[in-house]
């Protein structure tokens, strides 16, 4: 038996209606507003960049044969006040727009009174140089709130790791992070859904899925950009579970703490795979192996790198800066090197 394209499109359609007619609390999971509104990229004014550490293979190649193998293939950039650009793959594909931090109390939206972006810095055997790791710290209350946020990738998976640490007085406030998804380098043509602990998107064969170091199961949903407020939603005790057969520019909403005791922390992580088994593949590794260690693993892929420049102790040596932006400047042009082309 054949169906024409009428036909089908009118059976579909039928199906649809009768899910929503046979489980009523569906209607309220399907996230509406798509596609959402046009895509844009972001600011281009950058504060940092980052990424993982990788050695050549004696063919001055990355592959299995590197001596840091696994090869992780993602990258991020800073904004003022949020992480910008993530890039997995190829340097140049861009899979998240944005990544922004939202504070939110019975008043609304809290707004930072002061925003500074700033490396690390840390001590090596021999120098001191700034990492590739980069804090963000957002002042509200004159000082009386405060969130510091930490961005670095996982060495040994396509997983990027946000920590985040929530000081404040006040015991009334939920933290958020919003995710605007630009699978496969474009902003439209992607479809989220929320699975167990884990959110994901999706655009062909490439898949993020973001969850807690943890698997706290706080508030999950997902929208349409511009056109699903997926935060007032969540405020309101309402989610998206799904954005169903319906593709757009899609965004993430993850509640990553609440502040019931003074200082609240944690990691939001987002990992990239093939398929949706491949991305939670990825953040299950760095759950399993914990924060701390990857961000232990991490700097001293970037202190090994450092210690192996022979030259640069001697620019140090008469730079009045001690070598700082020498050496940061040696990190930096290794950040951008493509880990698949070298």
């Amino acid at each position: 038996m054949s169906v024409s394209g009428s036909h089908l499109s009118l059976l579909m359609s039928m199906v649809f209606v009768w899910c929503f007619a046979s489980n009523p609390n569906q209607v309220t999971k399907i996230a509406p507003g798509a596609p959402g509104t046009k895509p844009t990229w972001s600011n281009a004014e950058k504060f940092g960049i980052g990424g993982s550490y990788e050695a050549y293979d004696a063919a001055g190649k990355f592959s299995k044969a590197s001596p840091t193998a696994p090869i992780s293939k993602v990258w991020f950039s800073l904004g003022k006040d949020r992480i910008t650009e993530v890039m997995w793959g190829l340097i140049h594909e861009a899979q998240i727009r944005e990544i922004r931090y939202v504070l939110i109390g019975p008043e609304g939206e809290l707004v930072p009174e002061s925003v500074s972006v700033s490396p690390l810095i840390q001590s090596f055997a021999a120098i001191k140089a700034p990492t590739a790791v980069h804090t963000i710290t957002q002042n509200f209350d004159s000082g009386k709130t405060r969130l510091s946020l930490v961005t670095y990738t996982d060495p040994n998976q396509q997983t990027l790791v946000s920590s985040f640490e929530l000081e404040s007085h006040r015991k009334d406030l939920r933290l958020f992070a919003y995710i605007d998804p630009a699978l496969a380098n474009t902003g439209s043509g992607d479809r989220a859904w929320v699975d167990g602990d884990n959110i994901y998107a999706q655009e062909g064969d490439t898949v993020l899925a973001a969850g807690g170091i943890d698997g706290a199961k706080l508030t999950r949903s997902v929208g349409f950009v511009g056109t699903t407020d997926t935060l007032q939603a969540a405020v309101d005790g309402q989610v998206y579970l799904d954005t169903g057969y319906q593709t757009g520019n899609v965004e993430i909403l993850v509640e990553v703490a609440r502040s019931a005791d003074v200082i609240a922390s944690g990691e939001l992580l987002i990992g990239f795979g093939k398929d949706p088994d491949g991305a939670k593949a990825a953040i299950t590794a760095t759950r399993k192996r914990g924060a701390t260690a990857v961000l232990d693993a991490y700097r001293a892929g970037w202190r090994d790198y450092v210690n192996s420049l022979e030259q640069l102790p001697s620019l140090a040596a008469v730079a009045e800066d001690g070598g700082a932006l020498a050496f940061m400047s040696a990190i930096n042009l290794k950040i951008m090197e493509d880990k698949t082309h070298a």
